[in-house]
């Protein structure tokens, strides 16, 4: 990933820094959004209650799972700052 930044242009680089930053903040947020309201969506969806079968050692009753919007934002947030690098790994194979 940093070779291919230091062998980049410099000159190109920065006619293009604007569209560069630009396509990063914007990318990460709407990155940031989507994981947001897919994993908030997800947990409404999920609040009703889970077959107790994987639960047995807690409980033979059935329980649900509700994360807070705080552990959602979080998760959002670790997988959004890990998108990039997960995606550089893949295309070098």
């Amino acid at each position: 990933m940093f070779e291919d930044g230091y062998n980049f242009p410099k000159r190109k680089f920065f006619q293009n820094i604007l569209y560069i930053n630009l396509y990063g903040f914007v990318g990460t947020i709407l990155n940031f959004l989507c994981l947001w309201g897919i994993l908030y969506l997800f947990n409404q969806a999920c609040t009703s209650y889970i077959h107790s079968d994987l639960f047995t050692s807690v409980s033979d009753s059935n329980e649900y799972i509700l994360l807070y919007n705080w552990q959602i934002l979080l998760t959002a947030a670790a997988l959004c700052s890990i998108e990039p690098l997960v995606t550089e790994k893949v295309i070098d194979k």
